[in-house]
């Protein structure tokens, strides 16, 4: 977003407004000087952003508040460990299989930054790839987005990262999906030489990539991919014979016995197959159009997204969960099914968006979703982070709920997961600036959260606890 004087559109844009200026003639060498000076202070204070970066700074005078009702706040939760905006910009936070004493954030300038000892956190750079990162304007969306340690980490040494990748002889960005491995002789470091890529795919705007990696109960990696962004709405969405656009992968990166070879394509590298039982395995048709078996991309685990940016295993249940960053409507959360098409782009949420609809019984309609106006106790916002199912002793009030945030209203939700009837939401708290990636603290199984414009990790703390508890009844 560019900071000029002017008003915040309903689209969350900033729009200029010029006002016609009469002074007096005498007036206006004063009028003159007045405005050589402005103009010099807002080219001071201007950044470009991509408008898709949702910018908080309309929002800015909300207080950090607990809404009625809740007893939740959002607190610091390392005091003292900062992680500078400009020089970190830390979006994601995870921990390896079985490790409670390490914490690992994705830092989009290029950087993994290992956070250890957590009772009293020191910080080191556990792979540095800057030297190779498009980091574009200071959105949230191109750089290092996603970590995903492999799940026999510990033997193996091996983890995956999503990153926007730039190639200085075609000066283009690549999204891109690479293995690492950690150094033998100092697993605290990991190897930027050992990198292996998957796939590493031209895109031609910096902005809705996704890039989300999680391993599911299956032990198939699984990424989120969005559509790219300009007009990728319309040129990448709703196929499956052509580029690794809007939907969600799911790869064996193991080779296992009866995987399958990827189908040619000129973003491939080596490194991975294809589960057998993925979706569009031997499929010849796609909403009702024949596609050429050979083109199709089997990879694909479900498609019709518009930017996942974020998504999370119910680790009780095995679903998947993601929240899908909307267009100018509504923002929404989907259950991922086998196979489902959620819609984008004939659909924003449940929302003619563009496009012939297809047939009725198609397209999987959001779980849940919400609008951009602001009301006085409802959900609302511009950009949906997800978030998580909660299941832990630690907050009994959440437990089985879906977590998830927005980026611009900074509220924190809590979703119901009916699974008898509409699931419903209520707002937890709100945030000093926004949340761009959720995890549990691996010691004290706290929920942890990143607020990459704040520089810091803040956790939720129940403050029903802290409330004086009723005496008992005396024994008659």
């Amino acid at each position: 977003m560019r900071m000029i004087q002017g008003r915040i559109g309903t689209d969350g844009v900033a729009h200029s407004r010029h006002t016609a200026l009469r002074p007096t003639f005498c007036a206006r060498w004063v009028a003159l000087a007045l405005r050589t000076v402005l103009t010099a202070l807002t080219a001071l204070i201007t950044v470009v952003e991509s408008p898709e970066a949702r910018s908080q700074d309309s929002a800015s005078s909300l207080p950090v508040s607990m809404p009625a009702g809740t007893t939740y706040e959002v607190v610091d939760a390392f005091p003292g460990l900062r992680f500078p905006p400009g020089r970190d910009d830390i979006l994601g936070l995870t921990s390896p299989p079985r490790r409670t004493n390490e914490l690992f954030a994705t830092g989009q300038n290029g950087t993994v930054l290992v956070i250890t000892n957590l009772a009293e956190p020191t910080r080191s750079v556990f792979l540095d790839l800057t030297d190779r990162t498009f980091r574009g304007a200071p959105s949230i969306e191109p750089g290092l987005v996603g970590l995903a340690f492999h799940p026999q980490y510990d033997l193996n040494r091996q983890f995956f990262v999503f990153y926007t990748r730039t190639n200085s002889a075609t000066r283009k960005m690549y999204d891109t999906l690479s293995r690492f491995e950690t150094d033998p002789a100092n697993p605290a470091r990991a190897l930027a030489s050992s990198e292996k890529i998957l796939f590493s795919q031209v895109d031609v705007w910096p902005e809705r990539q996704g890039g989300d990696l999680q391993f599911g109960p299956d032990g198939y990696l699984y990424v989120s991919l969005g559509d790219g962004g300009g007009h990728g709405g319309i040129l990448n969405s709703q196929r499956i014979d052509k580029d690794f656009f809007s939907g969600i992968l799911r790869i064996d990166v193991d080779g296992r016995t009866g995987s399958l070879a990827p189908h040619p394509h000129a973003a491939l590298g080596t490194g991975y197959r294809i589960p057998p039982d993925n979706p569009f395995v031997g499929a010849r048709s796609f909403m009702g159009k024949s596609v050429v078996p050979g083109a199709i991309r089997t990879e694909f685990w479900a498609v019709g997204l518009r930017n996942p940016f974020r998504m999370a295993f119910d680790s009780l249940t095995g679903e998947l969960y993601t929240a899908d960053v909307g267009e100018v409507r509504v923002e929404e959360i989907n259950r991922i099914v086998r196979g489902g098409n959620y819609g984008w782009n004939f659909l924003e949420g449940q929302s003619p968006h563009s496009g012939a609809r297809p047939l009725a019984g198609t397209l999987r309609p959001p779980l849940f979703q919400y609008g951009h106006a602001a009301t006085d106790q409802g959900v609302h916002g511009k950009a949906v982070i997800g978030g998580m199912v909660y299941r832990g002793p630690r907050y009994p009030g959440l437990q089985g709920k879906y977590l998830f945030a927005d980026y611009a209203s900074r509220q924190v939700v809590a979703l119901n997961l009916n699974g008898t009837g509409k699931a419903t939401a209520s707002v937890l708290a709100t945030t000093p600036r926004g949340i761009t990636g959720f995890a549990i603290h691996p010691l004290t199984g706290e929920i942890l959260m990143v607020e990459r414009d704040g520089g810091r990790i803040v956790k939720i703390v129940d403050r029903s606890e802290d409330l004086p508890k009723a005496a008992p009844e005396p024994s008659p």
